[in-house]
């Protein structure tokens, strides 16, 4: 009986660390909890991307600035994504806007976005595909991200299948903490700006 206390207890604190923070956590996203959706979606649109200039994209100084032009406006509207997740998390424009935040991060991060995108359970494998289909992404670098990213489920997989309710408390402790990890990580990586 008190290991199912203890399991019990376990998933609970899980549950809890895997909960997603709250919009009133102080800290940058604080500083502007008194910006309006409205406020910033008008940021968004104030920042579109770039438009290209195909005749132009052949001179490779103009490429290269038009490029970092692109990639800080990429970061400016990701980072205005997650701020509107925060302030207005039922905004219908929020899907789009954090659609293209995972793109950005994709782009930006390539094999890390992708292998703890693989590692967390949480995310479809099917959509990663897709995603990585519009990144820039090696298939050498994304195969690698895919295999090891698989690797943690898989054994845990295994583990739980093979030994069930058989763990001592120390196994299901350290099953626990790998999923607290788990969200954080993923804290980590959509919720911080």
């Amino acid at each position: 009986m008190s290991s199912l206390r203890f399991v019990g207890a376990l998933l609970l604190v899980t549950a809890l660390s895997a909960a997603p923070p709250s919009a009133g956590v102080d800290g940058p996203a604080a500083a502007n909890a008194s910006r309006g959706r409205d406020q910033i979606l008008a940021e968004v649109a104030a920042n579109p991307p770039p438009p290209v200039d195909v005749p132009a994209m052949a001179d490779a100084e103009y490429a290269k600035r038009f490029a970092a032009r692109r990639d800080a406006v990429r970061q400016k509207r990701a980072a205005l994504a997650i701020e509107l997740y925060k302030t207005a998390p039922v905004a219908s424009e929020v899907p789009a806007l954090m659609a293209e935040r995972w793109e950005t991060l994709a782009r930006g991060k390539g094999f890390t976005f992708f292998l703890l995108m693989f590692a967390l359970p949480i995310f479809p494998s099917d959509l990663m595909s897709y995603v990585a289909g519009f990144t820039d992404i090696s298939p050498r670098r994304y195969l690698a991200a895919n295999l090891l990213g698989h690797l943690p489920c898989a054994i845990t997989a295994s583990l739980v299948g093979a030994y069930g309710l058989s763990f001592t408390p120390q196994a299901w402790a350290a099953v626990a903490a790998a999923i607290a990890a788990a969200a954080v990580i993923r804290t980590i990586i959509f919720i911080s700006p």
